[in-house]
């Protein structure tokens, strides 16, 4: 159980850096296969994202969910992630 919320944890957090491509934004699908694309955000727009909005969500939920099992069952809340 907890090597499946590792998995999707990094699965999540990495999901990002797969649906973006800079290069490939000239194929006729790339805006139903590239988040770049579909939203028209350009790499520096991506920098921000993907560093400086992740990490101030992050941050919060982290202490947040650090408190929480401190408080609370942890196999309950290990199960509800």
């Amino acid at each position: 159980l907890l090597l499946a919320a590792y998995v999707h944890n990094q699965w999540s957090r990495s999901l990002i850096y797969y649906v973006v491509d800079f290069a490939g934004t000239d194929a006729p699908d790339a805006s139903r296969v590239l988040m770049n694309a579909e939203l028209d955000f350009g790499p520096s727009t991506y920098s921000v994202l993907a560093t400086i909005a992740f990490s101030a969500l992050f941050a919060p939920l982290s202490l947040f969910a650090g408190t929480a099992a401190d408080v609370s069952d942890r196999a309950f809340i290990t199960w509800a992630s």
